[in-house]
Order: structure tokens, then C-alpha cells, then sequence
């Protein structure tokens, strides 16, 4: 049942897909880094639209890759900007990959908070221990995030005196891919 439903997402998302792929693929080309597009999926984000780092050091999610939502750059931004889906999400227990995932709702409540101040979503060694990320989020008309727009890179790649210059990419992009004109405006928790 859960292909059934990951299949009739990327069917419903393909819009969103085929049109963010120039945004993303830009995104990388600007910075070198794997970058990718992803979307709510249950309790985690589906990789819709994956462009690999320029010069190694590819970092996941990969194509139609499942990863978790409250320990990824991509997750936390989408949970930020989506209250029922968040709320759902950290409901559940959650898993910890490394000693900085934060596993407790109220933290992650707070973090969310600190996510939606500044305008997008860090992971710093919460999902894999020589990772960093930085995303944010695509929003619908009704700002509502529909997907996540992000970078991924080792620590070395992507130290944090860099995340501020990086952030401001990163928002560039996912906000030309919330007002491109033939994106889809739908959302699927």
C-alpha cells in the first residue's frame, strides 16, 4: 500500500517535478553541491528531483528516495511551514541517526520556530555524521509549503561559516520555484 501511495504522489507532484528540475539543477550548478527537491510523504519527504554534487561527494536523498522528516534540512523545512503535517509528524516516536538528532517534539517545536524566523531549515549532522544541509521551502499561494528545496554536503564542503551565503541561494531558488507559473499548488500529507 505505501508504493501505491508513494506512485500516486510522484504521479500527482509530476508538474512540480518537471518544473522545478531547471531550479534545482541551477541551484547545483551555482554551488557544486548535491541539491535536490523534495515533498511530504507520510512521515518522511520523498525525493522528487535529485542533481548530483558537480565534483563528487554526491550526498543523499537520491531519486525517489525516503528519508526522515525531523532530521533533515528538507524534512524540518517543510515541517515549518506545514502546522497539520508537522503535528502528525512529531506525534510519532522518532528515530535518532546521530547524537545531535533531536528526538523530542518540544525541540523540535523550537527548532521549527528558529527554522521559520530566518527563513529556512539547517541539518547539521542530524541525519548522517559528516553532513550538513540547508533548505526552504516552496509555498503555495497560500503559504503553505508544498515541497523543500535544498543542499547537501559534507562538513568540509559546507562548513557553517558558509550556511548564511549558502541559505540565501538556497532561498532564492525555492522562492523563483513558488511563483513559477505552472508549478503544481497542491499538497498530499
Amino acid at each position: 500500500m505505501r508504493i501505491a501511495a508513494l506512485a500516486g504522489q510522484v504521479v500527482a507532484r509530476a508538474e512540480l517535478t518537471q518544473t522545478a528540475v531547471p531550479y534545482v539543477t541551477a541551484l547545483r550548478d551555482e554551488l557544486g553541491e548535491s541539491c535536490h527537491l523534495c515533498v511530504p510523504s507520510y512521515l518522511s519527504v520523498l525525493c522528487l528531483v535529485h542533481a548530483p554534487a558537480r565534483q563528487g561527494g554526491d550526498c543523499r536523498p537520491h531519486l525517489r528516495e525516503l528519508i526522515p522528516a525531523h532530521s533533515t534540512a528538507s524534512g524540518k523545512a517543510l515541517l515549518a511551514w506545514r502546522n497539520s503535517w508537522s503535528n502528525a509528524v512529531l506525534e510519532q516516536p522518532l528515530e535518532s541517526f546521530t547524537g545531535r538528532t533531536l528526538t523530542g517534539p518540544e525541540a523540535l517545536r523550537r527548532q521549527l520556530g528558529h527554522t521559520r524566523a530566518r527563513g529556512y531549515a539547517i541539518e547539521d549532522r542530524e541525519y548522517a555524521q559528516d553532513t550538513r544541509g540547508i533548505a526552504a521551502p516552496v509555498l503555495s499561494s497560500t503559504g503553505e509549503a508544498i515541497a523543500a528545496v535544498a543542499v547537501v554536503a559534507t562538513t568540509t564542503r559546507l562548513p557553517t561559516e558558509t550556511i548564511a551565503t549558502v541559505a540565501e541561494a538556497v532561498i532564492r531558488a525555492a522562492t523563483a520555484l513558488s511563483s513559477a507559473p505552472s508549478r503544481s499548488q497542491g499538497g498530499t500529507e
